[in-house]
């Protein structure tokens, strides 16, 4: 039986790692005030210009990008993709160095995360756990466990290299597997993609060939990765999928839409939404009933599904809310350490 993960974000700042939005945001702020540079770059002009707030998450400045091309003639079209190399080159400084402040052991974090991966229907409810673990029980091969990362960082490949050394110096017949990482956006030190979904996220009319750098999709084609046929091929074969520190991002329409036609292709599959929500800490239970159907509601709605797909996939939706399964215990964290080897 094969179960994905899709992580997002999410994970690295359980971490403790400040790589959200807001905090790159801040930091080239202040790179741009302290050197007293004047702000040449077209994208960062417009990002000030709007301010920190005006966006989230990453998925949010991957919108704004693409609707920024709505003021780029072709003839600026270069001076664009410039700007946006730019930013990812800031982008790779900046996540370098929040890497860097990482002081753990990640064999430790390795046991950790071990235990919270094969525990992951710890939080559901008690339908959804006991119809869980009766199919755990009956499973005679390998329960084998994909990560389809859409981070830069590699701090989850380096967790579960560790896992498996664990694994194969432990005589003990183990049926969970762990495999290698799937960055679907590429990593720090190996393609780095930002952009977006699809055409109808770029802003007037533009050369083919400006497109299909900001196209996310075809930035892996033109790249030659298997990254885009490896995770389809990894959604088909699941039983579950767990999507984990995300914020369903439009960008990411893609993926959304490709889970909605695998759910709808067997009924036993399942796709678990681990979800953040500023819910108190003791709701009512027409509270919390709500928030779970506004969550199965707000992912559906991402994609294109039309009403009749909707009402029969529900079902078929399992959200967790604020859920503690990646809330590491073992972190260590130097910043005077990750600014030196920045």
């Amino acid at each position: 039986m094969n179960i994905t993960f899709f992580i997002g974000n999410g994970f690295d700042l359980n971490l403790g790692l400040k790589t959200g939005y807001i905090d790159f945001y801040e930091w080239i702020r202040k790179k741009y005030e302290s050197s007293n540079k004047e702000v040449t770059n077209i994208i960062y002009q417009q990002l000030f210009d709007d301010g920190a707030n005006s966006y989230s998450n990453w998925a949010d400045l991957e919108l704004a990008i693409g609707n920024y091309t709505g003021n780029v003639s072709i003839e600026d079209e270069k001076n664009f993709l410039d700007a946006k190399e730019e930013l990812e080159q800031d982008l790779f400084e900046y996540l370098l160095s929040e890497v860097n402040c990482i002081d753990s052991n990640t064999a430790r974090l390795a046991k950790e995360f071990r235990v919270a991966t094969i525990n992951f229907c710890r939080e559901f409810n008690d339908i959804d756990r006991n119809s869980y673990k009766k199919l755990y029980e009956n499973i005679t091969d390998n329960i084998i466990y994909r990560f389809v990362v859409f981070n830069y960082t590699d701090l989850i490949d380096k967790i579960i290299i560790d896992l498996n050394i664990i694994a194969e110096n432990n005589p003990e017949k183990n049926k969970d597997l762990f495999e290698k990482p799937i960055h679907i956006h590429g990593t720090l030190f190996n393609n780095m993609i930002l952009g977006v979904n699809d055409k109808s996220q770029i802003k007037g009319s533009h050369s083919k060939e400006f497109e299909h750098y900001l196209i996310k999709r075809n930035l892996n084609s033109l790249l030659g990765t298997y990254n885009n046929q490896d995770v389809k091929k990894s959604i088909d074969a699941s039983r579950y999928i767990c999507i984990f520190g995300m914020s369903f991002g439009e960008t990411d329409k893609i993926w959304w839409e490709y889970i909605v036609k695998w759910l709808q292709s067997d009924q036993n599959h399942r796709l678990v939404l681990f979800v953040y929500d500023k819910l108190n800490q003791n709701p009512s239970a027409q509270k919390k009933a709500r928030r779970i159907e506004y969550w199965k509601k707000f992912f559906i709605d991402r994609t294109d599904a039309s009403n009749i797909v909707k009402d029969t996939i529900g079902n078929s939706i399992i959200v967790v809310l604020n859920s503690s399964i990646f809330n590491f215990q073992h972190i260590s964290l130097n910043r005077e350490k990750g600014a030196k080897q920045q």
